[in-house]
């Protein structure tokens, strides 16, 4: 009997929680410990004594939780930290096309690239006419920073 319930009872309903947790949460946090309370499950079920299930389960839950984050972790795109651009950061570096002048003072303009239509200012705060070459250099909320084409000679 483990706190006043039968052993089985207490492992099924710790590996019911720890997988209601792991569906809650989807990022590898409590499966190491399902699989512990799994191993206590069974090794109640064959008649194995308290202390072999609950230093069966800490093992199996430590030694599971080690062999994903020293070898399986560090090979996962994940852990490299890796970076899918968003819309926005594609745009970084991109060409664009000024299709409603730019114009800093009253804040208006708006651009062409990739498809999509953005509100648009000038980098150097200068005004910029309409059909005029841009490099979009940044994006701040949902508002391009672009620089002319022919000023762009970094």
């Amino acid at each position: 009997m483990i706190l006043q319930l039968d052993a089985w009872i207490f492992w099924l309903a710790l590996l019911a929680i720890f997988l209601i947790a792991e569906a809650a949460t989807v990022n590898l946090t409590t499966i190491w410990f399902a699989a512990g309370s799994l191993v206590a499950l069974i090794l109640d079920l064959s008649g194995q004594t308290v202390a072999l299930q609950v230093t069966s389960m800490i093992v199996v839950s430590t030694l599971l939780l080690a062999l994903f984050l020293i070898v399986i972790r560090p090979h996962m795109n994940l852990a490299k930290g890796s970076r899918t651009p968003t819309n926005a950061d594609r745009l970084i570096g991109q060409e664009a096309l000024v299709i409603e002048p730019i114009d800093p003072i009253q804040g208006t303009g708006q651009i062409r690239s990739l498809g999509q239509t953005w509100s648009a200012s000038s980098h150097n705060q200068q005004p910029i006419a309409a059909d005029t070459r841009v490099v979009i250099v940044e994006i701040r909320g949902v508002k391009a920073i672009v620089t002319a084409k022919e000023a762009n000679h970094d």
